[in-house]
């Protein structure tokens, strides 16, 4: 009873900063946020508190910061022509991160499905 407890205050505590965040973002006017990545820089806008939780970890660094430098680093490798699939790619940073390093000749495409 009390570990059901425990987790349900740990959830909703989580759920609340991530909407007071969301809200504040909205109060102050902020429709995006700018992340660098290895020198490129990326807009990464939100309409809903989950996505606006993605953008600013993004922008901070604190997700996938070594996944991304490493994409960033094999799109920059890839031959001219190649074709870049980003499947699942939920708000498709990967895939727009592709498209921004690689050879001009190459394609980028980002799909998310939903089932």
């Amino acid at each position: 009873m009390i570990q059901r407890l425990f987790w349900r205050f740990r959830y909703y505590k989580k759920w609340i900063w991530i909407y007071f965040y969301y809200y504040l973002s909205k109060i102050q006017n902020r429709n995006f946020f700018e992340a660098d990545i290895g020198g490129v820089k990326i807009k990464l806008g939100f309409t809903h508190p989950y996505q606006h939780l993605m953008a600013r970890h993004f922008s901070r660094g604190e997700h996938e910061s070594n996944l991304l430098a490493l994409w960033k680093r094999e799109s920059e490798g890839l031959e001219p022509g190649s074709a870049i699939l980003d499947i699942g790619g939920y708000n498709g940073v990967y895939g727009l991160l592709s498209a921004l390093t690689a050879e001009p000749t190459s394609r980028a495409s980002a799909t998310a499905g939903s089932f």
